[in-house]
């Protein structure tokens, strides 16, 4: 037995400098990539690619409240619904930017004359510039991943449906969720017989993070199927997701807690503050898509060049 306490203390030893050669690899790879995105976030211009973006999607916001509310109007939809999203929609997002879908609210309350127009023509010029939105995140991240750019105007759109698809279903799963969360969990809380308020702190726990987890599976989805790329590669995490969620989930937080603190918005603004606040945020959002795809560029080429400085690797 004595005998082998030095090789297990040498055993050990080994492990430890294994462990921390690694965590030094990592670290390294990590600052690199952050440098090279940071070079090519000024080359490839992704604040104006967000700028472009935030412009299109909030173009397409108010067709698709239209078309919603024209739908709504049909179906009569009952006063504790809109109550709910009224109290919904206020809690979820800045004031200035809650106060602008609450007013749309309530005005669609009794409305039904030409609903059947409103939700035709409001439909389409949602969808076109819905999916113009969407062209631009893949030119931005064709530009971030160094690929050309030769899709034709159609095949942009195209592919712009399935991801607005994955938007709606992913990004409107995680909307309910920080929406209507809290509704839901008082409802299920009055329905169980051991509910109470730690149920409540565990529900709120685990919407907040099955939200993020949706959001980072759109992001994921968006950067395996935006690119410009004839085989690209499924991958469930990515450092540009996990970067670009926890980015986005921060500018979500902070900047709706910005704003409500602030009356800066407000006087600045005036009766458009609702509008700015929601243009700002849609422009973050973009940014942080982006950052992303410039992220996992970024380790890309990492590992792109680590393959052609190995020993005995043939190139051609």
């Amino acid at each position: 037995m004595v005998a082998t306490e030095p090789q297990d203390a040498a055993a050990d030893s080994r492990s430890s400098s294994t462990h921390e050669t690694a965590t030094r690899t990592v670290t390294s790879e990590w600052k690199t990539a952050l440098a090279s995105a940071k070079v090519h976030m000024k080359t490839d211009r992704i604040t104006v690619a967000a700028g472009s973006f935030a412009y299109r999607w909030f173009l397409s916001l108010f067709p698709i409240i239209i078309a919603l509310l024209g739908v709504s109007a049909l179906v009569d939809v009952p006063r504790h619904v809109t109550v709910v999203l009224i109290n919904g929609v206020t809690k979820a997002l800045p004031a200035g930017a809650a106060g602008v879908f609450t007013s749309a609210i309530k005005h669609s309350e009794g409305h039904s004359d030409g609903a059947v127009t409103a939700i035709v023509i409001a439909g389409a010029v949602a969808v076109w510039s819905a999916t113009s939105g969407m062209v631009m995140v893949e030119e931005g991240l064709d530009m971030a991943y160094e690929l050309t750019m030769d899709r034709s105007f159609i095949s942009k759109r195209v592919r712009a449906i399935p991801l607005l698809l994955a938007a709606a279903v992913l990004g409107g799963g995680a909307s309910a969720l920080v929406v209507f969360g809290q509704s839901i969990g008082r409802e299920v809380k009055n329905a169980l017989p051991f509910g109470g308020s730690a149920f409540l702190v565990g529900w709120t726990a685990v919407r907040w993070v099955v939200a993020l987890a949706l959001v980072g599976l759109l992001f994921s989805v968006l950067y395996y199927a935006a690119p410009n790329r004839p085989h690209p590669q499924w991958r469930w995490v990515t450092p540009g997701t996990v970067v670009g969620t926890v980015m986005w989930a921060a500018i979500s937080l902070g900047f709706s807690f910005y704003t409500t603190v602030s009356g800066s918005y407000s006087k600045t603004y005036g009766a458009f503050a609702g509008v700015a606040i929601l243009i700002f945020w849609l422009y973050l959002s973009g940014i942080a898509i982006l950052l992303g795809g410039e992220i996992n560029a970024a380790f890309e080429r990492q590992a792109s060049a680590h393959l052609h400085t190995q020993p005995g690797t043939v190139e051609g």
